[in-house]
């Protein structure tokens, strides 16, 4: 292992760091991939709920189940991905083939997704398990390369920084397109006529389950597109130091034998299950009871598994990445701050749609709320590489993270006709919270060089799943936490296509769900980033130490 001290970087000029500068070409083209992504993730953020409880049919608390429920999967699903990413070995590198490979499926999904079958309650509710499950699957097949590929396109951090600047922007170009479009096309797919509601003349969308659907054929058809775009424009520079490899029998045996693998799994499917009963006291006692039954069964897999690969002695690469990545504490804090800082984001999207519709009385503000946001974000976004030279990843994050929460908790004073006000605590919020994304991402791929500085290994696959991984729980937390708000604060559901009166009850609940709620999750967060121990010293130290190794095995 290497030392954990390792000699600062001279002075001179003869440092064996070599500067990987990357053009704006391949810096664009990678970003539009998450442009790509946007596409789909927005949508989820902002219309999924809506489109489960108003469109397809689903009850609030039914739609809030649901987004825990498939997180289950995800549990296995993205660390197997990131797993197998690491160890995959073509001519065009280890993660920009998946672009390649999985753009079509992500797309069909998408569209089967927000599809509106011709079945009863039952059925719908099947489908929409089947299909959000595929969806996220094939997200995970293709986002978590295209996540890590950032982490191995340049070995010079401020030029990652930058990589993410360009990602992030484009991401929110997606966001925009996203958020502008999709209920004019709607309308557009689905048609209109004009009636008198409430004593006003609107234009009423005739078929919003054919207009949702063929809005995200057109949506995935883009994103196939943008995704070929960033394969045939980035390039995969920065190896591990050294190529470590072990067999499928060593890995399987790690994973069947493991008690700390498999207690993290138990802990962590209990912890959805109560999260998707809404913790219930109905139901705890029954989780707890299957918690117990699989630790036994956990113990009994152990025991006949260490017996049957007695024989393999080699050890498990496997292993090594997941105990390097469960000793990284920087990555860990990243863990619990994404988890936390999606929560509140996704509470506040997906009660966006609403807020506007019910609270304020007139939806199509929505559109100008969002895309105004967007395009201070991305003003915001524009001054990350100055703010980060000056003020480092670290204090920069939690002094943003805290500034959003202030402004998002200042919705709670605001009234429904003062739609200006609303629109200029957006504008600051995003532009505030603008690098925060950028930086991210960045500070994820510093912790698999940090992980890489301290190990001699590099599982930038691994590291990247697992922070995918809270992503996707963030967001799933937060969407879930969004119907059962809704649930709780008694909403009433379209009948028959007819929108119905809330009550004051639920008027108030969607203002909580706009602002206090919301700023709790981004307090939160920022306190996590407290114990983040990857400063900007450590940051050049880190990046120093690894090229001088590579330069001396070269």
């Amino acid at each position: 292992m290497a030392s954990s001290e390792p000699g600062a970087p001279p002075a001179n000029d003869s440092s064996p760091t070599t500067t990987q500068k990357l053009g704006v070409v391949e810096k664009v083209g990678y970003g539009l991939g998450d442009t790509a992504s946007n596409l789909f993730w927005k949508t989820f953020e902002f219309f999924l709920v809506y489109f489960y409880t108003d469109v397809f049919g689903l009850t609030a608390k039914s739609a809030g189940t649901l987004m825990l429920v498939t997180r289950i999967w995800d549990a296995i699903n993205d660390p197997l991905v990131g797993y197998v990413a690491d160890r995959t070995r073509t001519t065009w590198g280890r993660f920009r083939p998946y672009l390649i490979w999985m753009s079509i499926p992500f797309a069909i999904t998408g569209m089967l997704t927000f599809y509106t079958p011709d079945l009863g309650p039952t059925g719908k509710l099947i489908y929409a398990y089947i299909t959000y499950t595929l969806v996220m699957m094939a997200y995970t097949a293709i986002n978590i390369p295209y996540g890590a590929l950032m982490g191995v396109i340049s070995s010079d951090s401020i030029e990652r920084t930058s990589v993410s600047t360009y990602r992030f922007i484009a991401a929110f170009c997606g966001g925009i397109v996203v958020q502008y479009c999709t209920l004019d096309l709607v309308a557009f797919f689905g048609g209109t006529e004009s009636r008198i509601v409430d004593g006003v003349a609107q234009d009423v969308v005739l078929n919003e389950q054919r207009g949702f659907f063929l809005t995200m054929v057109v949506f995935s058809i883009a994103a196939v597109v943008l995704f070929f775009i960033t394969f045939a424009t980035t390039k995969e520079r920065v190896q591990p130091i050294s190529e470590e490899g072990s067999t499928f029998r060593a890995d399987l045996k790690f994973i069947l034998t493991s008690l700390r693998l498999h207690q993290i799994l138990l802990g962590g499917l209990a912890l959805l299950a109560c999260l998707a009963t809404a913790f219930s006291v109905e139901t705890l006692i029954p989780i707890v009871i299957g918690y117990v039954v699989l630790s036994i069964v956990s113990l009994i897999v152990r025991a006949v598994a260490r017996r049957r690969f007695s024989q393999t002695t080699e050890t498990s690469t496997f292993e090594l990445d997941f105990n390097d990545l469960l000793s990284n504490r920087p990555w860990m804090v990243l863990f619990v701050f994404g988890l936390l800082q999606l929560s509140g984001l996704f509470i506040r999207g997906g009660a966006i749609l609403y807020y506007f519709k019910y609270y304020c009385g007139d939806a199509s503000i929505a559109p100008t709320f969002w895309v105004s946001g967007s395009f201070a974000a991305i003003a915001g976004m524009l001054l990350t590489k100055p703010l980060t030279r000056i003020f480092g990843k670290k204090v920069l994050m939690i002094g943003m993270n805290a500034g959003v929460a202030l402004l998002t908790a200042a919705f709670v004073f605001l009234e429904p006709d003062q739609i200006n006000m609303m629109i200029a605590l957006q504008v600051a919020a995003s532009f505030v919270g603008g690098p925060i994304p950028v930086l991210l991402w960045a500070m994820y791929a510093d912790t698999a060089d940090y992980s890489e500085w301290r190990s001699s290994r590099r599982a930038t696959g691994l590291v990247f799943a697992a922070a995918t991984f809270s992503q996707k729980m963030g967001c799933a937390v937060g969407a879930a936490m969004t119907g059962f708000a809704l649930d709780f604060y008694q909403y009433a559901q379209p009948l028959d296509g007819v929108d119905q009166i809330q009550s004051d009850t639920t008027l108030q609940g969607l203002r909580m769900m706009m602002s206090l709620i919301p700023a709790a999750f981004l307090l939160l967060s920022a306190g996590c980033l407290f114990f983040y121990n990857i400063d900007k010293r450590l940051t050049e130290q880190i990046e120093f130490d690894l090229q001088a190794r590579k330069s001396t095995d070269a």
